[in-house]
């Protein structure tokens, strides 16, 4: 899955339901666990949100 903002924004809203693992919504989105851990290190707005969404 390539990064994109609409991505991320879809990912965002997973984690507020706060009712899928991390794992769950990357197999939702054919993201493999270690992209997004990898964006997250990376990509500080990917980062940025998703700690506002835990």
């Amino acid at each position: 899955m390539k990064y994109s903002e609409r991505l991320v924004d879809k990912i965002v809203k997973l984690i507020e339901e706060d009712r899928y693992t991390i794992t769950e919504i990357c197999r939702a989105f054919k993201l493999n666990t270690k992209t997004f851990y990898e964006w997250k290190k990376t990509k500080p707005e990917f980062r940025k949100a998703i700690e506002e969404a835990e």
